[in-house]
């Protein structure tokens, strides 16, 4: 399935790339669901009304110097988790919208959603943020 989470983000930010500029985000992520096949999106710059008890939990034992919920990582693994997904069954794959490159999950992101399978972290040739 991560090759499918690869699939549908690179497809979804070649969707947002035909938006004016001024509403692109820099980041989009895909979070697929290894056990329903339910595919989530998320992007840079969201900062969801609700996060999910899971995710909150998360964040709350590391706190961080910025907002932990501002990454697109974030915003898919929360839409999912709040449908009820378990973190461990997602397959999640993060592109930079511009580029399509691989997009390296940050520190922030690395704890808030941690027990995903995130394949962009090891293809992307250096970290972003």
């Amino acid at each position: 399935m991560a090759g499918k989470a690869q699939a549908r983000a690179i497809a979804k930010a070649k969707k947002i790339r035909e938006l004016p500029i001024s509403q692109q985000p820099t980041v989009v992520s895909a979070a697929v669901s290894r056990k329903t096949g339910r595919v989530y999106y998320g992007e840079s710059g969201v900062q969801p009304e609700k996060i999910s008890a899971k995710l909150k939990k998360q964040m709350d034992s590391n706190p961080m110097s910025r907002p932990m919920n501002n990454c697109a990582e974030f915003d898919a693994v929360n839409k999912a988790a709040l449908k009820g997904e378990k973190l461990s069954d997602l397959d999640v794959y993060t592109v930079e919208v511009k580029t399509l490159d691989p997009w390296e999950r940050c520190a922030n992101c690395k704890v808030s959603t941690d027990g995903v399978h995130s394949k962009s972290d090891s293809d992307a040739k250096k970290p972003h943020h």
